[in-house]
């Protein structure tokens, strides 16, 4: 988030002064934190983490967003989006098509982290199980 930030007041090196003013900000607005594996995500005051519903996928003129900066709950809609139209499928193919759905042809190690805590999110939401075989379903 400091270097989306940075990026956009056309700061190249963040200095101590840039950093405690960025914290400044982030405390005044009453964002909340929230961790997925070494990646920190704020949520507005007015967003529920719990009910998030938004899934934004590539558009024809957009750029792809970097991996860690996809919240794993909006993986995890995508997850939902993919498995409405699946019966079932293993986890190798849920991650590529996961990929896909993000702008993603490769898969890298970060990649497949943030997915899988995608699937982990979608899973804990009731939206897919795994059945005897190891493969994803959708609930």
């Amino acid at each position: 988030m400091y270097k989306r930030q940075y990026e956009s007041w056309g700061v190249s090196r963040a200095s101590a002064a840039s950093k405690a003013a960025f914290e400044a900000a982030l405390a005044v607005s009453e964002g909340v934190c929230s961790e997925s594996g070494d990646n920190t995500f704020v949520w507005a005051k007015s967003q529920d983490r719990e009910s998030y519903d938004i899934c934004r996928t590539l558009g024809k003129d957009e750029g792809r967003r970097d991996i860690d900066d996809i919240v794993p709950e909006e993986i995890a809609v995508g997850i939902k989006r993919i498995m409405a139209r699946q019966v079932a499928m293993t986890r190798d193919d849920l991650l590529r098509e996961a990929a896909h759905l993000f702008g993603y042809t490769r898969m890298s190690a970060a990649l497949e982290t943030a997915v899988a805590m995608g699937i982990k999110t979608a899973k804990g939401r009731g939206w897919i199980a795994f059945d005897e075989e190891g493969r994803i379903i959708s609930c």
